[in-house]
């Protein structure tokens, strides 16, 4: 086995570990994770800061509602536009994800990957 590919075997766990709890714990430790279902147990809720009343039901199944609140509440801040450097920011996060859904479709139209997973 190569040095690079031993490296790897001991760092990818070890990140996956620390992005699990950057993520999900911070997340829970400082609240946001309680605020976030606190939009889905409400009967009627509202965007986050505002008056604007949040809709529960999209497409009527559970688990595809329950996540499309969750993403509008999350990303609500980000594109109301009461905060220009917030919205600014998540227009870089926009132009990041574009790129790496290009990188994504590349993979997938690549002869070499015909048949695997990433070409679905």
């Amino acid at each position: 086995m190569s040095y690079d590919l031993a490296l790897a075997k001991l760092t990818l766990p070890i990140l996956t570990i620390f992005a699990v709890t950057g993520t999900f714990i911070l997340s829970y430790n400082n609240g946001f994770l309680a605020r976030l279902q606190s939009y889905q147990a409400a009967p009627s809720p509202n965007l986050p800061d505002s008056h604007l009343a949040l809709k529960n039901h999209w497409t009527g199944i559970g688990p595809i509602d329950k996540l499309c609140v969750q993403f509008i509440a999350f990303f609500w801040p980000v594109l109301n536009g009461q905060n220009p450097s917030l919205s600014l920011q998540g227009v870089h996060f926009l132009g990041q994800g574009y790129a790496i859904w290009t990188l994504v479709l590349v993979e997938g139209f690549r002869e070499g990957n015909k048949g695997k997973v990433v070409a679905l």
